[in-house]
């Protein structure tokens, strides 16, 4: 989506923006409506919050727990049998499908192109392709022990989701190399970084609580 429309979408009310402006991108101004706020549960059938445990023993995966080196984890970890199918949180496209995506092994970033994106990493297998429009519900990986989830396995311990939700007002920032991809592995840049990519605008930019996001989804957080 050209940058002058994303900035008329999140500046202008939704129904104010003709759906004809919208077809190069994936989510519809109605799927925007719908999905506005809500998610739908990243794992399939449900999950637990991971407890402290040997290798996260300062909160275990719940959001803002300690990590090394006076980190905190920007995300939260649903713990679940491995291969569990993982699911696209809302309409949206994909931004990152990657099977080495670092710390966070196999992984997949949505762009759900009204500000949000979603990250899901450690997956066992991505089945999602970078492009490709996906629908709330879809398939796009499972859950796994990739990247630094490694230690979970070596431990005995359950597999998990890491999901994460980064509220950001441009497209293009899940490289790698760029803001979402380096928030992924470290909460703390992305509310620096998001102070000097986004001087003055009005949203509710940085990285959000996914527990409170999901509290709500019936059936998701056992």
């Amino acid at each position: 989506m050209p940058q002058l429309l994303r900035t008329l979408v999140i500046a202008a009310p939704l129904a104010a923006i003709s759906s004809a402006a919208f077809a190069q991108a994936c989510a519809t101004l109605d799927d925007m409506g719908k999905f506005k706020n809500t998610f739908v549960c990243p794992v399939k059938s449900g999950a637990k919050i991971r407890p402290s445990d040997a290798c996260a023993p300062n909160g275990g995966g719940s959001f803002r727990a300690g990590r090394e080196g006076n980190r905190y984890h920007n995300a939260l970890d649903m713990n679940a049998a491995e291969k569990t199918d993982v699911l696209a949180t809302k309409p949206g496209k994909i931004a990152v499908a990657d099977a080495n995506f670092g710390k966070m092994g196999a992984a997949v970033i949505i762009d759900h192109e009204d500000g949000d994106y979603s990250v899901y990493g450690h997956l066992n297998e991505v089945k999602a392709k970078k492009g490709a429009c996906v629908k709330a519900g879809d398939l796009i990986g499972t859950v796994g022990f990739t990247g630094n989830g490694v230690c979970l396995k070596e431990k005995g311990l359950s597999a998990h989701l890491h999901f994460a939700v980064i509220r950001a007002a441009q497209m293009g920032l899940a490289d790698v190399d760029k803001p979402i991809g380096s928030a992924v592995k470290n909460g703390n840049d992305w509310l620096e970084l998001a102070k000097e990519i986004f001087p003055g605008d009005n949203l509710d930019l940085g990285i959000k609580d996914p527990e409170l996001i999901l509290t709500n989804v019936a059936g998701c957080l056992k």
